[in-house]
């Protein structure tokens, strides 16, 4: 087997060529206080090359955290339009609507980014499995 077909969990993997292939680092620069980073780039394709390791949820369940996360969400959101809106005489169902969209808005971003995490995970952990790697227990 070669060497980039060869399932590394913490060794960066392309997504577009589905092996591990050999990479570059690109140094980023963010637009906030400078911050710096760098990422992973396939020589071969040019994608963004992500490590196994990063992308595994480790059993996090996204439907049982969502559970936890709405009501406080929801009251977050409920007592912040409170707060601002105190000499505002609104009606109940603008406030609902109101609290429903800042919901909605707190939860679904973070909700794509993970399941969109354990997809990728999903696939490499199936290609892995093809080539003969085990998950450790």
């Amino acid at each position: 087997m070669p060497d980039s077909q060869e399932p590394k969990y913490s060794k960066p993997w392309c997504w577009s060529c589905e092996a591990h292939k050999r990479y570059i680092y690109v140094e980023t620069t963010g637009s906030d206080h400078g911050t710096k980073g760098r990422k992973s780039i396939c020589r071969s394709c040019g994608a963004r090359m992500q490590t196994p390791l990063l992308m595994d949820l480790g059993g996090f369940k996204l439907g049982c955290s969502l559970m936890y996360f709405v009501p406080v969400i929801c009251f977050l959101a409920f007592m912040g339009w409170k707060v601002w809106n105190m000499n505002a005489l609104t009606s109940s169902t603008d406030l609902f609507l109101r609290i429903a969209i800042s919901g909605a808005l707190l939860i679904l971003p973070p909700a794509y980014l993970l399941h969109r995490m354990a997809r990728k995970y999903a696939v490499w952990k199936k290609w892995a499995k093809e080539r003969g790697w085990e998950e450790k227990t």
